[in-house]
């Protein structure tokens, strides 16, 4: 497997790692509420990691305080242009490690020689 193949599929899997953790950041985040003039106050809520991607809408729900509203306790609305731009960042942070790793592994190989 020639060296540009092997950066192509590694690209694909920090993609797809990506993609797979800012998804996943939305059932993870939320916001502990302690009072009742705290939740009046909270709604609506973004969550989401880098970039907040779901807003969480006021429900009529009334759980014992204090409760922790995440995903599954309410309405959502999802916006996917910020979703995009979550994935986006998360990928060229990756990307940027991978490079940076790459390059450390070539130039201890090459100062051996």
């Amino acid at each position: 497997m020639d060296q540009i193949s092997k950066h192509v599929r590694n690209s694909m899997i920090l993609f797809l790692l990506s993609f797979l953790f800012v998804f996943s950041s939305a059932f993870f985040d939320g916001k502990r509420i302690h009072s009742y003039d705290e939740l009046e106050e909270s709604f609506p809520m973004m969550i989401g990691f880098p970039v907040p991607f779901v807003e969480l809408e006021w429900s009529k729900i009334d759980p014992p305080l204090p409760y922790f509203y995440n995903i599954r306790c309410c309405g959502i609305e999802w916006y996917m242009e910020k979703f995009l731009l979550s994935v986006l960042c998360v990928f060229v942070t990756f990307l940027l490690f991978y490079v940076l790793i790459y390059q450390f592994k070539t130039w201890k190989i090459d100062k051996t020689k």
